[in-house]
């Protein structure tokens, strides 16, 4: 037991350094020195035995000690020895905080003994400062002292400053967790530049969202100008659900991502009252050029037709929902069909393509045309689509609806859908026909191949296509079964009521029919003379 009274300026570092002695009797007689090693300095320590004893001062736990023999072996668990400690544990030492000592290995103990007793105050911080001075610290200890800074940085100081405390930071060689600890640090201090610096070098994966978010709204305060960190970082936090008016403005402007991350911006930005013209413009060509259609970009582009109307975007769309429809066969957006009809009252060029999707549209829903202005549009689109010579078969259903024009009246129109650039041939036979026929198929127009036969009641005819790149179709079948109920006056139709009375076995209709057939063709003839 030391007596506090012995305790002086000129005794104070014997007396202190006393606390931590050890005595060492070794048993082996080849032994000569104890050399102990700190895992905190570089250098190890040696002292030499007298005879079998020797008294040494051991500052941490985690020392280690290795015996020097005579021949300079060293030795660990071999060696026969006892250790006893000289006086009781040192505490804190805060007795001797009075007093100037300059001891590398007590300032190396107090740094460990608060540690391990959870001591965390100013002189907590003033002993890692002290530990980082130490001459021949190893870099291992050197950066864990750097990180107690940090984490003492974070919890327990609240000063008004913190730049001169970061100037004595080693922000080299920082572990991603004190990176991210010294980023917080930062952004609470408002040193954003400092902050940025530590982001682009570390990243900002374990930065709390709540403080990427102030840094990001600091950021966007001093420049909207697009940069990439700004992108990741905005990006994260929105997905963190923090978000305000000028970081969804950013994104608006600027992000990239998924279809469904996209949609999720535009939605949340829309409730917030943020002008989404150019991401809806993003989003509609992207799911355009992956070819999905779902709901999502029909309510996007309804909100950009009703709001905004950009023509580029709308003719667009308009072109890729109308492939899809007409050439894939699949669902198209139901306000698509609208557009397409206000772009051609509005004499706005479309793709030839979309009036054949509106009226293809029409003629699964005929009673559409009960309405005078929508019969009106689609007689003039189908007029226009026949002049230019782009007839389907679908034509057939607007039969005593619309007028029929002459080049696509009593058509049969095979179709295949395909790609464009092939050739297209048509294999075929009706009825009886033992042969097939062979015919080059017209190509229209996006992968339209389309080839006409005048058939009659019940005409059968078997056929199956063929393509320049060798791939051939299965057989497919189409029976002639149409007769338009309004048009009996003209010729075609006039012989298929008769070819339909004589499947019936109705004699007595047939024979009128006939007689009516042979008579007008007799007052034809002889009314309508050719001219030579």
């Amino acid at each position: 037991f030391i007596k506090p009274q012995l305790v002086k300026n000129d005794t104070a570092a014997f007396l202190a350094k006393l606390k931590f002695m050890y005595h060492i009797t070794c048993f082996d007689e080849d032994v000569k020195a104890v050399m102990v090693k700190y895992s905190q300095i570089q250098e190890p320590v040696i002292y030499e035995l007298t005879g079998k004893d020797t008294y040494i001062p051991l500052y941490t736990k985690e020392c280690s000690l290795v015996f020097i023999c005579n021949d300079g072996r060293k030795r660990k668990k071999t060696v026969d020895y006892e250790i006893e400690k000289i006086f009781e544990e040192p505490g804190d030492m805060s007795e001797y905080d009075q007093y100037d000592i300059d001891d590398k290995y007590i300032t190396i103990y107090k740094v460990e003994y608060y540690r391990r007793k959870h001591i965390y105050k100013m002189y907590t911080l003033e002993l890692y400062k002290l530990a980082l001075g130490v001459e021949g610290i190893s870099e291992q200890y050197r950066k864990k002292l750097n990180s107690w800074m940090i984490e003492f940085y974070l919890e327990y100081y609240n000063a008004e400053s913190f730049t001169d405390e970061y100037k004595q930071l080693d922000t080299y060689n920082l572990s991603v967790r004190d990176s991210a600890c010294l980023v917080k640090i930062l952004i609470d201090y408002g040193m954003y530049y400092e902050a940025r610096q530590l982001i682009d070098k570390y990243g900002y994966a374990d930065v709390d969202a709540t403080k990427l978010f102030m840094f990001m709204v600091h950021e966007l305060e001093a420049s909207v100008n697009e940069e990439e960190y700004k992108n990741k970082i905005s990006e994260y936090v929105f997905k963190k659900h923090l978000y305000n008016e000028q970081l969804l403005t950013y994104m608006v402007e600027h992000y990239n991502s998924t279809n469904t991350d996209m949609y999720v911006l535009w939605k949340t930005s829309k409730e917030f009252g943020v002008n989404v013209d150019s991401l809806s413009e993003r989003i509609i060509s992207q799911m355009m050029f992956t070819n999905v259609y779902s709901n999502r970009l029909a309510e996007v582009f309804a909100d950009y037709y009703n709001n905004v109307a950009g023509y580029s975007i709308v003719k667009a769309y308009a072109a890729y929902n109308s492939y899809n429809y007409v050439i894939k066969n699949k669902k198209a957006d139901p306000v698509i069909f609208k557009v397409i009809e206000r772009a051609y009252k509005d004499k706005i060029g479309l793709p030839l393509l979309c009036y054949i999707a509106w009226l293809k549209e029409k003629s699964l829903e005929l009673s559409l045309l009960n309405e005078s202005d929508i019969k009106k549009t689609a007689q003039s689109i189908l007029d226009e689509l026949c002049e230019k010579e782009l007839i389907y078969n679908f034509y057939k259903k607007f039969n005593g609806i619309l007028s029929i024009p002459y080049n696509a009246y009593g058509l049969t129109v095979i179709e295949y859908f395909g790609i464009p650039d092939r050739k297209v041939e048509l294999h075929y036979r009706i009825n009886d026909d033992r042969e097939y026929k062979t015919a080059v198929m017209k190509s229209d127009i996006c992968g339209i191949f389309t080839y006409k036969l005048l058939m009659f009641y019940d005409d059968k005819v078997t056929y199956y296509f063929t393509t320049s790149d060798g791939e051939k179709t299965k057989e497919y079948n189409m029976v002639c079964d149409d007769i338009p109920a309004q048009y009996a006056g003209k010729r075609l139709d006039a012989i298929n009521e008769c070819l339909a009375s004589e499947e019936l076995h109705d004699m007595v209709t047939l024979k009128k029919l006939m007689n009516s057939y042979v008579t007008k063709a007799y007052v034809s003839e002889e009314i309508f003379k050719k001219i030579d």
